[in-house]
């Protein structure tokens, strides 16, 4: 009962606020993860089971979002996580990469244009509801493979401390 007992105030820091996902870094779902947090909340480091890695994401700037929504059915109460973005490549190390995008489950590191960077996906994984190529009709037209993950969690996100997190839990850079 005393997480559902509000303790403190919520106050609005004096700093510019810039929306929009930055850096985005991927890494297959194993429940065997383990992460740290300190007394604050932040995470402070994650260790990948086995020989997992975080591959970082590249992809079409202001074309990502990240959500994370309540829900609330049958009385029942979890965090849905939704992530999106777009995947410019069209080369055929990016397609080998499509169906394990498709079928695998992943936890996810979001950096946000502030820098601030969110956990995603920590309990249940998170899985591609869509994963589509599209072309684009015209010169200037959007095109790439739009991906979005989504996940039910007993949640919601968590903040690392910083994304020093991610380079020491064993990062891939493209």
């Amino acid at each position: 009962m005393a997480n559902c007992l509000l303790n403190k105030s919520i106050v609005k820091s004096c700093d510019y606020n810039v929306a929009g996902i930055h850096r985005l870094y991927i890494a297959n779902y194993d429940r065997k993860h383990t992460y740290t947090q300190d007394t604050n909340g932040y995470i402070t480091d994650i260790t990948l089971a086995g020989s997992g890695k975080f591959y970082e994401v590249e992809f079409v700037e202001e074309t990502g979002y990240f959500q994370d929504d309540l829900v609330v059915s049958n009385g029942n109460r979890h965090r849905n996580i939704t992530l999106q973005v777009v995947v410019p490549e069209h080369t055929v190390e990016a397609l080998e990469q499509v169906t394990p995008l498709d079928l695998g489950k992943f936890v996810v590191v979001m950096v946000d244009k502030a820098d601030k960077c969110s956990l995603l996906g920590r309990v249940n994984g998170l899985q591609a509801a869509t994963n589509n190529y599209n072309s684009g009709t015209a010169t200037g037209d959007s095109n790439g493979w739009t991906l979005q993950l989504t996940g039910v969690q007993p949640e919601h996100h968590l903040l690392l401390e910083s994304e020093d997190v991610v380079d020491k839990a064993n990062k891939v850079t493209p």
